[in-house]
């Protein structure tokens, strides 16, 4: 008897009730990972990006889940994937006779590269702060309203994370990126 190829993914149900179940710590290893991918892609700007893009591959069915695997490896994987696939595919060939005399009012490749380099750095940076404060929540939340360019009383505020906490992971934040020799630019 031949097995159904269906019997050995997850079905879409699955996926979901297995994504929305997954611990803290399965999080912080997709955010990570994540953020690892987009500090080498220019083409996502944030590490939820990313996360977004793979969570609804698996919840409609565009990528499935073996039941002999672990949902984070493959969730990581499916990241992955799409992450090489956006750099392969977003190279865009314009014909000289297409554009014409048309002016353009885009950055020149230069500056776009500058720009990118600089994007890809700043996301290495914070993929780098997630890593070595993976298990601070104060950091964590300030790290949160750096990239959510929210203030740390509304960020405080909706983790329930109290000021003076928060002062603190800013504080141990700061003195970190200092011994990095990076810039403190907030």
């Amino acid at each position: 008897m031949v097995r159904s190829p269906d019997r050995d993914v997850l079905s879409v149900d699955e996926v979901q009730d297995s994504i929305y179940g997954l611990d803290e710590e399965a999080h912080l290893l997709i955010g990570r990972a994540a953020g690892r991918l987009v500090a080498v892609s220019p083409f996502f700007d944030e590490p939820s990006d990313l996360i977004n893009e793979a969570l609804v591959a698996l919840l409609e069915g565009r990528r499935r889940i073996p039941r002999s695997e672990k949902v984070v490896a493959v969730f990581v994987m499916v990241m992955r994937s799409i992450a090489s696939h956006a750099q392969e595919t977003r190279v865009q060939l314009v014909s000289v006779e297409a554009v014409g005399d048309l002016e353009c009012d885009r950055p020149t490749p230069e500056a776009e590269a500058l720009a990118t380099e600089q994007g890809g750095q700043a996301a290495f940076k914070v993929a780098a702060l997630r890593a070595a404060f993976a298990d601070d929540e104060a950091v964590n939340a300030v790290l949160m309203a750096y990239e959510e360019e929210m203030s740390l009383p509304e960020v405080g505020e909706s983790l329930g994370i109290s000021h003076k906490d928060l002062e603190a992971g800013r504080k141990r934040l700061s003195r970190w990126i200092e011994r990095q020799g990076w810039k403190n630019d907030r």
